[in-house]
């Protein structure tokens, strides 16, 4: 079903694109519907991972739970120094409000069936900051670092710096049950839809008969 595959995203774009293997259409649904269902279940599918499991990328577990780099000590001190958090991807809190309060852009492509290629999913979001943004933030931190290190010489040696493409992989990352629950509620929002579509084909049917015509459901 859903399969959460590694979509390298441009700028500070993290983007989570999902492919997903549909099941065999059934006999009594039309292609032109199938494909709209499935394309129906697949943005619902990533609006669930949004709601679901995007805010558990910003608690302090997110580092053990999601793999995240270490970060360097010196810059875990002055989080908690300056900002009152160690949490990993959070200083202000800007970007987390952002990312969870801000609805995410989603295209759906492909097709379940009779398409050139499968049907696929991209979901962005967006950091609060930019990359010039971010730059002098870092400056400014390195001469703060600098002038500590000379009061301090026998400082530890620092741990590798975090950019900003290892903070979009770690907003991008999931765990195997998370993709197991992506899976199974793709499968019970395809079914659920499967279900209103017989239903509406069934009341059309009747209706036919009277001579009236029901509009077809999502156009």
């Amino acid at each position: 079903m859903a399969n959460p595959a590694a979509t390298i995203a441009r700028g500070l774009l993290p983007q989570f694109g999902f492919s997903v293997s549909v099941p065999q259409r059934p006999a009594d649904i039309a292609r032109r519907y199938w494909n709209r269902l499935a394309k129906a279940a697949l943005r619902e599918t990533l609006l669930f991972h949004w709601q679901e499991h995007l805010p558990k990328h910003f608690l302090p577990t997110a580092r053990s739970r999601y793999n995240y780099k270490p970060r360097k000590q010196s810059w875990v001190f002055h989080k908690l120094k300056n900002y009152g958090t160690g949490t990993d991807l959070v200083l202000t809190g800007a970007s987390r409000r952002r990312i969870l309060g801000t609805f995410p852009d989603i295209v759906i492509g492909g097709a379940a069936e009779g398409g050139k290629k499968g049907l696929e999913g991209t979901m962005t979001v967006r950091f609060a900051w930019n990359e010039k943004v971010r730059a002098q933030q870092r400056k400014k931190y390195e001469a703060r670092k600098r002038k500590s290190y000379e009061r301090r010489p026998t400082a530890p040696r620092p741990k590798a710096e975090v950019t900003i493409a290892d903070m979009k992989r770690e907003i991008r990352a999931t765990t195997v049950e998370e993709r197991a629950a992506l899976a199974l509620k793709f499968k019970e929002l395809l079914l659920a839809k499967m279900a209103e579509q017989r239903a509406w084909q069934a009341d059309a049917q009747v209706l036919r008969r009277f001579g009236i015509q029901l509009e077809v459901p999502g156009t």
